[in-house]
């Protein structure tokens, strides 16, 4: 690199072009690396164009900027992603909605589907054995959400509740994995507390939504029809 680039003609063009030539690289010192810049400019003396260049060391502030770029990055990251989950947080799908809105506005979004999800009696979890069982439950429920929809991202929106966004083949294999999601033991009596997972899902449709919100809605609504339907299985099969 430093090769290509410190070159007469290179760094004379630059110079006419940006004013200076500027080349950051690293160099092995007393056996270490440390980053140095290769600074160029031209100066006029006596009639004559001098060309002057100087060697900076400037290790420790590169490195300080690099670690700085990176502690911002984490920090990023870390304000996105649930803690309890590791999927994404309720902060990122601000974000993730304000671009589809975009889309949906300039008319260019793509078919997708979104899938609302709720882990069944978790209040009732929480009251008998505590908010760490509770904590667990929503955790493996998560596991299970992303295992079958593992081509899309996953946000928690909250307590128990999730939110899917299908797009691509997970959008094409949409119903049968609902099915999957939704599915429920052969005999419900047998059904353990707080090991169901209630889903719903809505499609966009660009004649109807002209934003992300009431696909959500609908959604939402399709999971507690389902919510309501897996309680009246299972307190049909205990009588």
């Amino acid at each position: 690199m430093v090769h290509s680039q410190v070159t007469k003609e290179n760094i004379l063009s630059t110079i006419n072009r940006d004013g200076l030539f500027l080349l950051d690289y690293r160099l092995m010192i007393g056996g270490k690396t440390a980053y140095v810049r290769l600074k160029a400019v031209t100066m006029n003396e006596e009639g004559k164009s001098i060309l002057i260049i100087g060697l900076l060391d400037e290790d420790a502030q590169i490195r300080q900027e690099r670690e700085y770029a990176h502690n911002l990055s984490v920090a990023r990251k870390m304000a996105t992603i649930d803690s309890l989950t590791g999927v994404k947080n309720k902060h990122a799908f601000s974000q993730w909605e304000e671009k589809i809105n975009h889309e949906i506005q300039k008319g260019s979004q793509a078919p997708f589907a979104a899938v609302f999800c709720d882990v069944n009696d978790l209040k009732a979890i929480n009251d008998l054995y505590g908010h760490k069982e509770g904590d667990a439950c929503i955790q493996k429920a998560c596991q299970k959400i992303c295992r079958i929809f593992n081509h899309s991202p996953v946000f928690r929106m909250g307590g128990d509740e999730f939110l899917v966004w299908l797009f691509g083949e997970d959008y094409v294999k949409r119903n049968q994995l609902m099915q999957q999601v939704t599915s429920l033991p052969e005999d419900p009596s047998k059904i353990k507390i707080g090991e169901i997972i209630a889903a719903g899902m809505a499609e966009y449709n660009r004649e109807r939504h002209h934003s992300l919100a009431p696909v959500i809605e609908e959604a939402d609504e399709a999971m507690y029809a389902h919510k309501r339907l897996v309680k009246e299985k299972i307190a049909l099969a205990n009588d």
